[in-house]
């Protein structure tokens, strides 16, 4: 997450995420969803590793990141029914999956990660990625390129020979280049962009003999300039245009993705009713849907509702 364009949607009411972590199932589906985005063809193999004696490697089928990575793998949505059947969805898929952990030369934090993933006729493809606390999540290099993505954008990824680059950067009229790299004679670089990439654009790359690679955000796209900043300045805004809170979060977000005022409302809507699913989900849950934890938020409101609980009301409500 960049700290100077915090999201409401995606860095503070999100991520829509399930398992009890953030940093190991909500990062470990998006890692998934952008290799699956940046992987050009249909995925056959794919190998996780992990950093021996890390966290990862020390907790991730207590954590269900397994389950996390392999729905992001076949592209299912946090909040689908299928999610928790995402194994099975691979083994009739034909996906075959290894997670293993071994020492990783290049990693600096606990939760840095490998995904090498094939296809038949394919070169494997490789990405080097970090989950870094709270959802959020750092890509950190593809096969012999470095990355610097928060996957906060359409991120394309381009390749090609030196003598292409200038062609190339004509065919993206302008926009800048980051994580500019050149070895072996050739280039690569990374553009970040409101949209996917158009079709035009991605055919005339490979026209000047490049290859490319198209990332997708880990939520909505956040590049727009904010209009205010921290609670003095949203209070301000407020009072300069008699605006609500609510109103103002909404042109907030609104400048920032670059959505319109429905999109937004219909997306706060499911939020809302994934919200309110869960709780009454959890109120009827005996059986365990994590592996860490007995289920107890039942056992808390039926003992609250019957005056069990030596503090009640609200408080205990709310835990519940």
């Amino acid at each position: 997450m960049n700290e100077d364009r915090v999201s409401i949607f995606n860095d503070v009411l999100g991520p829509v995420m399930r398992g009890p972590s953030s940093s190991h199932t909500a990062a470990s589906h998006r890692l998934g969803l952008y290799l699956r985005a940046v992987f050009p063809g249909e995925m056959r193999t794919v190998r996780v590793v992990f950093r021996t004696g890390q966290t990862y490697s020390l907790t991730y089928r207590q954590q269900r990141s397994d389950l996390a990575f392999l729905a992001g793998f076949l592209g299912l949505k946090a909040q689908d029914p299928a999610y928790d059947r995402a194994m099975e969805a691979a083994r009739a898929a034909g996906l075959e999956i290894e997670f293993t952990s071994r020492e990783l030369a290049w990693a600096e934090h606990p939760n840095d990660l490998e995904m090498t993933a094939a296809g038949l006729g394919m070169e494997p493809l490789t990405l080097r990625a970090r989950s870094a606390g709270g959802g959020s999540v750092r890509l950190l290099g593809l096969n012999q390129w470095f990355l610097t993505s928060g996957a906060e954008a359409f991120d394309l990824l381009v390749e090609g020979p030196a003598a292409a680059e200038s062609r190339a950067r004509r065919r993206l009229a302008g926009q800048p280049c980051l994580d500019r790299q050149e070895a072996g004679g050739n280039f690569f670089f990374r553009v970040a962009l409101p949209a996917p990439p158009e079709a035009g654009t991605l055919d005339g790359l490979t026209a000047e003999g490049c290859r490319w690679w198209r990332g997708r955000p880990a939520a909505f796209a956040a590049l727009g300039e904010p209009p205010f900043s921290g609670a003095r300045g949203a209070l301000e805004y407020c009072r300069q245009r008699g605006l609500t809170l609510a109103q103002a979060g909404l042109d907030y977000e609104e400048a920032m993705t670059g959505l319109g005022r429905r999109a937004l409302e219909d997306h706060l809507e499911d939020l809302v009713g994934i919200m309110a699913g869960s709780v009454a989900g959890g109120l009827r849950a005996e059986a365990a849907a994590l592996r860490l934890l007995r289920p107890s938020a039942a056992r808390i409101s039926r003992a609250e509702a019957g005056g069990g609980l030596f503090f009640g009301g609200l408080s205990a409500r709310t835990a519940a």
